[in-house]
């Protein structure tokens, strides 16, 4: 059995419009997932710039459905002598 290894680096480039537009490259967006409606986080610290992409919530419809379904019924509540307690008869 052969392993597939993954590249440990990969580099991509894309040029800023007059607009101050990016275009992620094809190849970018499949690698990473990012379709329309993707919501894009940059992070500027001391290691440097970098961007994750944020799936949008629709991404995820379906995802527990694995798990099968779940019992969402409240147990009934035993029945009591209200009477008996309050001293009526």
């Amino acid at each position: 059995m052969s392993a597939v290894l993954k590249p440990q680096f990969v580099e991509f480039e894309a040029t800023v419009t007059s607009k101050g537009q990016l275009t992620l490259p094809v190849a970018l967006r499949e690698h990473l997932g990012i379709t329309a409606g993707t919501k894009v986080k940059f992070t500027v610290d001391s290691r440097g710039t970098r961007f994750e992409a944020q799936k949008p919530i629709s991404a995820y419809f379906g995802y527990l459905k694995e798990l099968g379904t779940i019992d969402t019924t409240l147990p009934k509540e035993p029945e009591r002598d209200f009477d008996s307690i309050s001293g009526k008869k």
